[in-house]
């Protein structure tokens, strides 16, 4: 439903001359949605993050969103530890796959 309606947000700013503003008020409605929602679940864990770099392994849909930016409180998730996106175990597993298949030849 938050996905819905951030993409029609941005489907609305087609053509418009300047959308920033528009993508930005999007953005914070959807980043919003994800504060609240993981919040509850992160916010006991902080005191855990702190000097700690965090993996987040998103999937499908939530490739758009920037959870790094995602307010726990008024602070971002970045702001209490790094944070790195990596594909996913099954991205991973047919990236692997791939490479085995090549011939790589040294000199």
């Amino acid at each position: 439903q938050c996905h819905t309606a951030y993409r029609q947000a941005l489907d609305d700013l087609q053509g418009l001359v300047d959308p920033a503003v528009g993508m930005r008020q999007a953005l914070d409605k959807l980043l919003k949605y994800y504060g609240d929602a993981l919040g509850s679940l992160l916010y006991p864990l902080l005191p855990f993050f702190f000097g700690k770099h965090l993996k987040i392994f998103p999937r499908l849909i939530m490739n758009e969103v920037p959870l790094h930016a995602c307010p726990l409180g008024v602070t971002p998730l970045r702001d209490y530890a790094g944070v790195a996106y990596g594909h996913s175990t099954a991205r991973r597993t047919r990236m692997s796959r791939s490479a085995k298949r090549r011939i790589v030849m040294f000199p």
